[in-house]
C-alpha cells in the first residue's frame, strides 16, 4: 500500500460517518495494514485492531466512545502497546501512518485521544497487563453532508489553520527561522509536518536544520496535558515524525529517528528526537 504526501497534504478529520458498512476490500487490505505496522521507530511493539461495532446497540456505543461531535462510525482503530515515553512516541507514529492507509482506501477518520472509555477498548483488544490505549480513530466512509457540529468543531479549532514556517522551523539555531529555499531538498517533508494533525490543532512542533540533520522539540501548551490520560501532546511528535518521514522517504530521502543528540533549543522547548 503506498502513502504518499498527497494523502497528507488532502487529509481532513471527518466527524460525520455515513450509515455504510466497510466494502470488503477496503476492509480486508486495513486489517492486513494493521497487523503489518506495528513496530515505531523507537523499537516499541504496538498491536492494532479494526473494532467492529456494527451490531452494537447505542448504549454501548455510547459507553466506549463519548466523543463529543462525532456523529455515526461503526468502526474504530484502536491499539496498546507498554506504557513508556518511546511507547506513546511510536503509537502516534504508527497509528498516524495507519490512517494515511486507511484514507488511500477511501476512509474517513479523526484521533480521539481524550473522551472515550479506555478500559472498554482495552477489552476490546484483550489487552495485556501494563498495556495502554493511548487514542482510539473512528473509521467509515465520510458523510457528504457534514454535521452542522462537525463544522462548528472544525471552526473552533481553527483545524484548517496553520503556523507560518518562522514560528516552527528553525536554521541551526532557535533563533534563525528557516525558510523554505533554505530548506532545500527537505521543504516537502517540513511541509508534511506541518500538515500533520495535533491535539485541538495545537500544532505543538519545533523543529532545528542542522545541515543533514533535524532536531525535533516539543513546545507544550500550558496547562494542556492532563496526568489522567495519556501524553497527548507527546503524542503529537510521533503523528509529526510519522508525516516527515513518508514525504521525506517518497523523494528518497531516507533517515532514522535517535534520541540522545545534545543540542540546546529555545527556554521552555522539550527535546524529542533528532532524524539522521
Amino acid at each position: 500500500m503506498k502513502i504518499t504526501f498527497e494523502e497528507i497534504k488532502n487529509r481532513k478529520s471527518v466527524r460525520t460517518f455515513e450509515d455504510k458498512l466497510l466494502e470488503p476490500a477496503a476492509k480486508e487490505a486495513l486489517v492486513s495494514f494493521l497487523k503489518s505496522n506495528q513496530t515505531g521507530p523507537f523499537g516499541s511493539t504496538a498491536r492494532f485492531k479494526l473494532v467492529d461495532l456494527t451490531g452494537a446497540g447505542q448504549e454501548e456505543l455510547k459507553q466506549l466512545a463519548s466523543y463529543g461531535n462525532i456523529r455515526g462510525p461503526k468502526y474504530f482503530m484502536a491499539g496498546v502497546v507498554k506504557k513508556s515515553t518511546a511507547a506513546i512516541l511510536d503509537y502516534g507514529y504508527l497509528m498516524e501512518k495507519n490512517i494515511l492507509a486507511a484514507m488511500t482506501l477511501g476512509l474517513g477518520t479523526c484521533w480521539v485521544g481524550g473522551t472515550f472509555s479506555r478500559a472498554g477498548f482495552l477489552q476490546k483488544i484483550n489487552a495485556g497487563a501494563g498495556e495502554v490505549v493511548p487514542a482510539i480513530v473512528p473509521l467509515g466512509y465520510a458523510a457528504k453532508n457534514r454535521d452542522v457540529s462537525d463544522t462548528a468543531t472544525r471552526l473552533f479549532v481553527a483545524a484548517d489553520t496553520r503556523k507560518p514556517w518562522k514560528d516552527m522551523f528553525f536554521d541551526g539555531n532557535h533563533e534563525t527561522p528557516l525558510t523554505e529555499d533554505a530548506a532545500g531538498s527537505y521543504k516537502i517533508p517540513f511541509a508534511a509536518l506541518r500538515y500533520a494533525p495535533s491535539a485541538s490543532n495545537k500544532q505543538p512542533w519545533r523543529m532545528i536544520k542542522d545541515i543533514a540533520r533535524f532536531h525535533l522539540f516539543l513546545e507544550r501548551t500550558p496547562g494542556y496535558w492532563k496526568e489522567s490520560r495519556e501524553d497527548i501532546q507527546l503524542m503529537d511528535m510521533g503523528i509529526g515524525m510519522c508525516n516527515f518521514d513518508v514525504a521525506a522517504e517518497e523523494i528518497g530521502l531516507k533517515g532514522v529517528w535517535k534520541i540522545g543528540a545534545t543540542v540546546k533549543g529555545k527556554e521552555g522547548w522539550e527535546y524529542v528526537a533528532t532524524r539522521q
